[in-house]
Parts: structure tokens; C-alpha cells; sequence
């Protein structure tokens, strides 16, 4: 099934569609109420946030997060957080 995702060019979408519906109970309502799981591939989830102060937030929280994050969802190696060119309304 992996092989065939990785194919079709899905790979990691149900992990992805997975931590999206979870994220609020993973990261916490307000890391949650700006940032969001935006995609997932190679075992590296990256995390959108509405400003740079949240990227600077959630790396400062890296590692408990991931470590809750790969408490649910093993296949995640890593975390990388970026900030949205649209900010909050972008997504």
C-alpha cells in the first residue's frame, strides 16, 4: 500500500488528513488556533502558522510536540514549521 501511495503521489495522505482532524488535541487550541499540519512526506510533517512569531513559538516547542505527534503517528520523524505567504485567512 505504501509503494502504491508513493505512486499515485499521496504518500502520507492519510497520515496528513490524520493529524489535521487530530491537531487541535496534539498541539494545544491556541498553537492550534494559528498553525495547522500542511503536509507530510519522507516522515517530515510540515506545520503552516499564520505569523512568525508562532514559527518562533513552535520551535521553541519542537520537541514536545513531536513527541506527542509521534505518539499517534510513529511515521514522523521530523517537524518543520513554516509561515503562510497568506497568513491566518490563507487557509
Amino acid at each position: 500500500m505504501a509503494e502504491a501511495s508513493r505512486h499515485l503521489g499521496v504518500e502520507g495522505a492519510t497520515e496528513l488528513a490524520y493529524l489535521q482532524c487530530r491537531w487541535e488535541d496534539l498541539a494545544g487550541s491556541q498553537v492550534a488556533a494559528h498553525s495547522r499540519p500542511a503536509a507530510f512526506e519522507g516522515g517530515r510533517l510540515t506545520v503552516v502558522v499564520d505569523q512568525s512569531a508562532w514559527a518562533v513559538e513552535l520551535q521553541l516547542l519542537s520537541a514536545q510536540l513531536l513527541e506527542r505527534v509521534r505518539s499517534e503517528a510513529p511515521a514522523v520523524r521530523t517537524l518543520l514549521v513554516r509561515v503562510s505567504p497568506r497568513g491566518s485567512r490563507g487557509w
